[in-house]
């Protein structure tokens, strides 16, 4: 098609260069002509004014001259008409040579080969997955030619996600991000988007969380609580960065989505139960202990953080139980609400003194003196778990400053949950 456009083109071109060239040889042509007998007259002129020689047959060779020359104007000007010919004729020349290169013919048996796929390809973009059954490695290559060959005119969102989908299942990881982030670029509020958007910043980060990364899952899930995919990233991203009890939450939301008993609520299951045990282990049952496994005051020094005196309010005290569990968290007032400090003991016994610093960070990406206020929460759990049930107690939140006074403020647990 490109090729024809240009044959048209270099066509008119020529016709416009014969027809400026054929009036200029009709207007040189006049020329020569006034010229000549301009120069004839006055050659005759001057042959009757000196009466010299023979004048008829001096009339005769100026005319023979003027003749010759005039036959040279003429050949010329065959020559001029025969140029745009010949330009056309080596441009058609090129053309076919095009036409039986091996480049064009390779090009040819591509497009020959790709046919079958196009109706498979546009069965897959729309949503089709069984087009995928059955196929070869190889033909699945030929389906994913297909199906960028369409795609280079679609401006179809769902398009470019399906398409990193494919590429994903291919292991084609990086390609695939790059399909799931122009999905993204089309339609950034799109929650499917989002969370494609979000596998492909996730691989980035090697499967763990950032702070990046776990604003656009906070966004996902505001946008849709449900998300059974978010949670599940979600979860496995906080665990792989070592944030046990936010991957606890969210898979434990998670659990809700599935049914009991099949796989997927098993494998759900397995993975809460592995981060309690690395909760576990990382802290000592017999010791007042933060997350990363130091005590309260061990290497706090004059680090800039928190401190708090947490009890228990009387008219609740009655609920506690020798297994339960004291949590004290300190969140980002803005942003992300993964915690940025926590500290657990089993067994409390109140009140219990507590000094939040970056020494009971869960992520190194967020430490608490990155902040100046951070909003400070508590509750004992009667499962263990940082997942709030029936039957827990909670204290009300409040806002403190970051400084390095350790003079506590007093938190008192008031309330049950229902």
């Amino acid at each position: 098609m490109l090729i024809f456009i240009a044959l048209i083109l270099v066509v008119a071109t020529l016709g416009v260069i014969y027809s400026s060239q054929k009036r200029a040889i009709a207007y040189e042509t006049v020329k020569l002509e006034k010229l000549n007998a301009e120069i004839y007259q006055q050659r005759i002129a001057e042959i009757r004014a000196s009466q010299a020689g023979n004048q008829k047959e001096l009339e005769a060779e100026l005319a023979r001259t003027l003749i010759e020359e005039s036959k040279q104007g003429t050949s010329s000007k065959k020559l001029h008409k025969a140029s745009p010919l010949v330009a056309l004729v080596v441009v058609l020349v090129i053309c076919l040579t095009y036409f039986v290169t091996p480049q064009h013919k390779s090009n040819a048996l591509a497009q020959e080969q790709l046919a079958p796929y196009q109706e498979d390809a546009r069965n897959y973009l729309g949503g089709d997955d069984s087009v995928l059954q059955g196929l070869k490695n190889e033909e699945i290559r030929f389906l994913v030619s297909a199906i960028q060959l369409q795609l280079s005119t679609s401006k179809s969102d769902s398009h470019w996600r399906r398409y990193g989908q494919l590429l994903f299942k291919l292991e084609e990881t990086k390609l695939a991000n790059l399909a799931y982030e122009r999905a993204y670029l089309i339609n950034p509020e799109n929650v499917a988007n989002m969370e494609a958007h979000a596998q492909a910043q996730l691989t980035l980060a090697n499967g763990k969380l950032n702070k990046d990364i776990q604003q656009l899952f906070d966004s996902i899930l505001e946008k849709d609580p449900t998300s059974e995919r978010t949670l599940l990233m979600y979860g496995f991203a906080a665990y792989n960065a070592g944030a046990f009890p936010l991957a606890v939450e969210k898979w434990q939301a998670l659990l809700e989505y599935k049914e009991p008993g099949s796989k997927a609520y098993n494998m759900v299951a397995n993975s809460i139960q592995a981060a309690k045990n690395q909760l576990k282990s990382v802290v000592q049952p017999s010791t007042n202990t933060s997350i990363t496994g130091t005590t309260p005051n061990q290497a706090s020094g004059n680090l800039p953080g928190v401190s708090l005196e947490v009890a228990i309010d009387a008219s609740v005290a009655s609920n506690l139980e020798p297994n339960d569990t004291l949590f004290v968290f300190a969140k980002a007032i803005q942003g992300p609400q993964m915690p940025i400090a926590v500290y657990k003991t089993k067994a409390p016994t109140f009140p219990v003194s507590v000094r939040l610093t970056d020494n009971n960070r869960m992520m190194d990406q967020f430490k608490i003196s990155q902040y100046s206020q951070v909003k400070v929460s508590a509750f004992i759990s009667k499962s263990g778990t940082v997942s709030k049930r029936a039957g827990d107690m909670i204290a009300d939140e409040v806002v403190l400053a970051v400084n390095n006074q350790s003079k506590p403020i007093k938190l008192t647990i008031n309330q049950v949950i229902n």
